[in-house]
């Protein structure tokens, strides 16, 4: 299995980085992970998600009617990580939605959604093991998720 981890983060080894790191322990599918700039996600996690629009399919005649890539081919799962400095997860805005829903439009069922909350300081997050467990718990759900459709298309042979 594979895995791929995208942090949206400008800080290298910040918390961002360090909760998509544990979260990779034991996982596989996509984690997506972006500190809330201004109520949304990074630029750079939008820029990613934006290239992602290749994924969906669009009738030429109408298109209110389309499919994703990943949906006719296999269902691809993921994880999306949120973390902002405030203590109310509604001054988070739509960091977490549009990740979500961005992955969601492209085929992607998610697993977990974590919201992180009160994390500024630079590699704070470490300090805290409560965040540390839920980054983790989500990456074995992760990886339990893909073992388990892996197992489901064996038996009823569908390819990989």
């Amino acid at each position: 299995m594979k895995v791929l981890g995208v942090v949206g983060s400008f800080r290298k080894k910040g918390n961002t980085d360090t909760l998509v790191n544990k979260l990779l322990d034991e996982s596989d599918g996509i984690v997506l992970g972006s500190p809330t700039y201004f109520y949304n996600v990074t630029g750079d996690i939008k820029k990613f998600l934006d290239r992602l629009y290749c994924y969906d399919t669009f009738d030429p005649s109408d298109r209110s009617v389309w499919v994703s890539v990943n949906e006719v081919i296999k269902t691809k799962y993921g994880i999306t990580v949120a973390i902002c400095e405030q203590d109310n997860e509604s001054d988070m805005g739509y960091t977490s939605i549009t990740m979500d829903r961005s992955l969601a439009a492209v085929g992607y069922r998610i697993v977990d959604s974590l919201k992180v909350l009160h994390m500024f300081l630079k590699g704070e997050v470490a300090q805290y093991e409560k965040e540390l467990d839920r980054s983790y718990s989500s990456g074995i759900k992760l990886g339990k998720t893909l073992l388990l459709a892996k197992k489901i298309r064996k038996s009823y042979n569908i390819g990989e």
